[in-house]
């Protein structure tokens, strides 16, 4: 996540962290239930890539998506956002170059 978001501020491209982890409650010992208006699943990073919204899931080389994360990609696909899942800056870069010559080069938008 780092490594992305600093590619992200070399490349000038806007992106910020998503806290996605639970509040831990030390007096009762065990994470805080999420507020009903909290949507589990939210990308690692969020931002804006040539004037759409932007999510980035980082996974390790073996992670998988969890379903609440899968939902939130597609959503967020389905509403008119870039929505990727990215191992390495290397991937995600690969993937924007992709989406780039689909959407941008090819007149589409």
């Amino acid at each position: 996540e780092n490594q992305i978001l600093t590619w992200f501020r070399f490349k000038g491209i806007m992106g910020w962290k998503i806290k996605s982890t639970g509040t831990y409650d030390t007096k009762l010992g065990r994470f805080r239930k999420a507020a009903s208006n909290y949507r589990i699943g939210v990308s690692d990073i969020l931002g804006i890539y040539r004037g759409k919204p932007l999510a980035v899931e980082v996974k390790s080389a073996k992670g998988q998506l969890r379903p609440a994360q899968e939902i939130f990609l597609k959503e967020f696909s389905d509403n008119g956002g870039i929505a990727i899942m990215a191992r390495s800056v290397e991937d995600l870069e690969n993937q924007l170059k992709v989406i780039d010559v689909k959407l941008f080069d090819s007149g589409a938008i």
